[in-house]
């Protein structure tokens, strides 16, 4: 016998002839039956053929699993506003906002390049087609060991957030759990949305033309808050707020608390805070590149 037709031999022995004589005397011994030599080969065959039918059938009857849906892929009713930062990719995180009409709900997910994600899912509603409102809905964490909600449908889970803080007493903190509690409860009520979701909303279900002259409007509201905080002695710090230098006075520094209230910045044709500290992003989002305006 040549190698080729040996090996194909010793092939056909592996995989069919030894598994039906071990099927063959396990069929046996199950049902009390005395067989040798071809009858346990024989019976082999037949336990081997009903199992490949079997496994056939099971085959045809399993529905076919839906694809796997990619994590960029966005609902036809949806849109997404990705505020991922050059920071933020070069930990491999991630930031971005689904907005869906309906149900009038957004979804903010963040990663900041490993666990945890933070997940919030806010409910809005647009009135005079200017102004947008929103509460949370839920507050989910996934960081792996300690997967948990902090709100759901509305509801602060208190308990749950001040137990899990007495867990480790000794683990820093970056706040205490009255605070964390007392904020979600301003989250969960309905309030006034700023900052780029707001005009991120807006521009996608607010047919609006006069963009061009909010981002003006913004601008200058910006240049003008600058140019009154330089004048009290601040300088932009990395972190992109005005800092003053440590021998400010108390009167310097109450002035540029008060030149950041709401009624100030307003009157300088700032919105709000969140506009301010958004305001690239607002910026990006609504200017027309360069080429459109040329």
């Amino acid at each position: 016998m040549s190698a080729t037709r040996q090996s194909r031999f010793v092939r056909f022995l592996a995989y069919y002839v030894v598994p039906c004589c071990f099927g063959g005397c396990a069929f046996a011994f199950y049902d009390d039956k005395d067989l040798t030599g071809w009858g346990l080969l024989i019976t082999g065959l037949l336990v081997q053929l009903i199992v490949m039918l079997d496994a056939q059938q099971r085959a045809l009857q399993k529905e076919p699993e839906p694809p796997p849906i990619e994590e960029d892929e966005v609902e036809d009713d949806g849109f997404r506003l990705d505020l991922t930062t050059p920071e933020l990719a070069k930990v491999s995180g991630w930031e971005h906002v689904d907005v869906y009409k309906e149900p009038a709900r957004y979804e903010r997910t963040i990663c900041y390049g490993g666990p945890p994600v933070l997940k919030e899912l806010w409910e809005y509603e647009i009135k005079q087609r200017r102004f947008v409102f929103h509460r949370l809905i839920d507050d989910y964490i996934d960081d792996l060991r300690d997967k948990h909600y902090e709100v759901v449908n509305g509801c602060v889970q208190e308990r749950l957030i001040e137990a899990r803080h007495a867990e480790d007493p000794e683990a820093i903190k970056v706040t205490t759990p009255e605070i964390q509690i007392a904020s979600l409860r301003q989250q969960v009520q309905w309030h006034e949305a700023n900052g780029v979701v707001r005009y991120f909303i807006l521009s996608k279900l607010m047919p609006y033309s006069g963009w061009r002259g909010e981002v003006e409007k913004l601008k200058e509201g910006i240049a003008k808050l600058g140019a009154k905080a330089e004048e009290l002695g601040a300088a932009l710090d990395e972190y992109g707020g005005y800092q003053l230098p440590d021998d400010a006075s108390d009167e310097q520094k109450y002035k540029l608390k008060w030149l950041f209230s709401p009624k100030v910045m307003r009157d300088l044709g700032v919105r709000s805070y969140m506009d301010w500290r958004e305001s690239d992003q607002i910026i990006k989002l609504l200017e027309p590149p360069a080429e459109a305006q040329s």
